[in-house]
């Protein structure tokens, strides 16, 4: 009723209008709620509003084609990240990621500064194991946000992959900015181990398992530690308490083969 009332006094109060459409959705009123939508589109053609809002709205109808199709449009009247970003998810959910992903590149190229947008490339990046290209990303990332132990975390675990001797700067960089997240202690202490330096590495993965004991993955890197230190049977407690959970890991199988081989030994 409050939002009639707006519009009877002023029916191209943007405001009212997008609420009103907003509203129409919540109430389960889908049909409606469009064609609003659309009607706002063809009364402001050079707005992003209409289309971004009808974005939305076949966002919840599951119409993934639709939505990128809207914000498309949107985004072309009034580029934003926020609008992009809108755009790639619905891309992604019609299936549509690599050009997804095309289009946060192009955005890149104009717009270097815009650290969510690259935060997400690199993410993707890393998801789809391109090493280089997810190094890549995280290094303009670090650049741009020093203090940001994450990043410097992330780079440190793709430097491990890629067998770059940077690894443990990074790591050891991370943990110097979040040196109580169980990340940082995982990720520092995991790359030590790696490195044949089980008992300094022991020390910071106990600590992620303090901090973080549901992740499996932090069990297994304590039992290699453990292992490598000759104590087996609490290594077997470890990788025991790794794989009871339901929890998916990269690092199962090798999980399973290391408590093979303790098994297997005298």
């Amino acid at each position: 009723k409050a939002l009639d009332m707006a519009l009877k006094k002023d029916p191209e109060y943007l405001p009212a209008r997008g609420s009103r459409i907003l509203l129409e959705m919540r109430l389960g009123h889908a049909d409606q709620a469009i064609a609003l939508a659309l009607q706002l589109q063809k009364d402001y053609p050079s707005l992003a509003l209409g289309y971004r809002l009808t974005g939305d709205l076949y966002m919840q109808t599951r119409n993934f084609a639709g939505a990128a199709e809207a914000y498309a449009a949107g985004f072309d009247r009034e580029p934003s990240s926020g609008l992009l970003l809108n755009l790639f998810r619905a891309e992604q959910a019609a299936g549509n990621s690599d050009r997804g992903i095309g289009r946060l590149k192009a955005w890149l190229e104009k717009n270097p500064g815009d650290y969510q947008i690259r935060r997400l490339l690199a993410a993707l990046h890393r998801r789809a194991d391109r090493l280089d290209e997810a190094i890549k990303q995280y290094e303009i990332l670090a650049q741009q946000r020093p203090d940001d132990f994450q990043i410097h975390n992330n780079l440190a675990g793709l430097y491990q992959i890629a067998h770059d001797p940077r690894a443990l700067a990074s790591a050891q960089q991370a943990y110097q900015l979040a040196p109580k997240h169980p990340a940082s202690n995982d990720t520092l202490g995991w790359i030590l181990v790696r490195q044949g330096n089980f008992k300094e590495g022991l020390a910071y993965l106990r600590q992620a398992r303090a901090r973080a004991s549901q992740q499996p993955e932090v069990h297994y890197h304590l039992a290699v530690a453990l292992h490598g230190l000759g104590r087996n049977i609490e290594a077997k407690q470890e990788l025991e308490a790794a794989l009871a959970t339901e929890k998916l890991f990269k690092e199962e199988t090798e999980a399973r083969e290391l408590l093979a081989r303790i098994g297997n030994s005298r």
